[in-house]
């Protein structure tokens, strides 16, 4: 019974140090609203998209030093209501694209929109995307529509 104590205390430790390495090599402007487990994974919220967006390298940097995979998210607080992002994706994305549809994951806060021709996207898939992550709040990667579900 006192070796699972012990463990247990050594994994609160654990995972209090793995926290305080987070916090002390963020910088201030990521504004950090939540650091969650999710399984091997360590899930970082932030409300400010440009933070998603400019600081790979500060991300790699801390996965180096605590040896856990870090998944960046966007606080719950930032995103748009699903309608409202339909309305702004296709004000962004021309018609060229065939845009088709769009798969929500609320829990994840990513957004995966599906085009008919994903050629149009990929020439300026950066700018497109980092557009429609600072106007919706959401993660955005682009799929194309299966032949399939053409009409």
């Amino acid at each position: 019974m006192h070796s699972r104590t012990s463990n247990s205390n050594q994994n609160n430790q654990g995972k209090q140090s793995i926290m305080a390495t987070i916090l002390q090599n963020l910088p201030r402007e990521c504004s950090l609203t939540k650091i969650e487990y999710e399984g091997p994974r360590i899930a970082l919220y932030s409300n400010q998209p440009e933070f998603l967006l400019n600081n790979n390298q500060v991300l790699s940097n801390i996965v180096n030093l605590i040896k856990k995979r870090i998944v960046l998210r966007l606080d719950e607080s930032i995103r748009k209501k699903e309608s409202e992002i339909i309305k702004i994706i296709e004000k962004h994305l021309s018609k060229e694209t065939g845009f088709t549809d769009i798969l929500f994951d609320p829990a994840l806060g990513e957004a995966t929109i599906f085009v008919r021709k994903i050629n149009e996207i990929i020439a300026n898939e950066e700018k497109i995307t980092n557009t429609l992550i600072n106007q919706t709040g959401w993660k955005i990667s682009f799929k194309k529509t299966p032949r399939s579900l053409y009409t």
